[in-house]
């Protein structure tokens, strides 16, 4: 996908001279961010330079549901919030279908009326929502900007949204991958100690240990790196 990436940039924007180069750097930024916290904030500051806007943050899918995994403050937080709480709004409908969403006027925008209606209230004028990918095409969520003013944001931005867009998802795919594998780790690891500490309070050798822990973990139906930490922190199983 990455390949992809840099060939549809280039083919996009060769007549724009250096975006080919401003996208190379971006990538290369993007993939030296220590975690998803810090990627999700570098893609929301890039889109800004990039796209226009002042707010904005991203939706992503977590466990079946639409959540806010960044937001550049509390009036930009509020206006994703609010397209939950009214189940309406281009962001929603961008994590939800891969197509960009543009309205230059949320004055007069009857797409979602209820959501521009209270983001006027809140101070925005106009919105531009892209669709974040998997390799597949599958919506991982939604990369959101906002504007004060209005007609900041036109079909034009389309094909630069776009290339900006696939940055961003492998970006934040990648980000995503790489903290799913530490949690994965800490929580072997977690376990390990927590075996150790059965270990010693049975007499048994690892194997027996992590069975006891496992059987803890079944019978009060609680995950296991959650019964390893509470090992952990009481030196122990429960019941001993």
């Amino acid at each position: 996908m990455s390949d992809d990436i840099t060939t549809r940039a280039r083919e996009l924007l060769d007549d724009e001279g250096g975006r080919a180069e401003e996208f190379a750097e971006l990538a290369v930024d993007l993939s030296q961010q220590p975690d998803l916290g810090t990627t999700l904030e570098a893609v929301t500051a890039a889109a800004q330079r990039t796209l226009g806007g002042d707010g904005g943050g991203i939706f992503l899918h977590e466990r079946g549901r639409l959540v806010t995994a960044w937001a550049t403050d509390e009036s930009a937080e509020r206006a994703e919030h609010l397209q939950n709480e009214l189940n309406e709004g281009p962001c929603i409908d961008s994590a939800l279908e891969p197509e960009f969403r543009i309205s230059a006027d949320l004055c007069d925008e009857p797409r979602w009326a209820s959501w521009s209606r209270r983001m006027v209230e809140l101070g925005w004028r106009s919105a531009l929502s892209a669709p974040l990918l998997a390799p597949g095409g599958e919506p991982i969520g939604s990369l959101n900007l906002f504007s004060p003013l209005p007609s900041v944001f036109s079909d034009d931005l389309a094909d630069l949204a776009a290339v900006f867009a696939l940055h961003a998802s492998v970006a934040v795919l990648n980000a995503r991958r790489e903290e799913n594998l530490n949690r994965a780790i800490a929580a072997q690891h977690r376990v390990g100690v927590a075996q150790g500490i059965v270990m010693a309070q049975f007499d048994v050798d690892p194997g027996r240990a992590f069975e006891l822990i496992r059987a803890y973990s079944q019978r009060a139906n609680i995950k296991l790196a959650a019964v390893a930490s509470y090992v952990i922190e009481r030196r122990g199983l429960p019941g001993a």
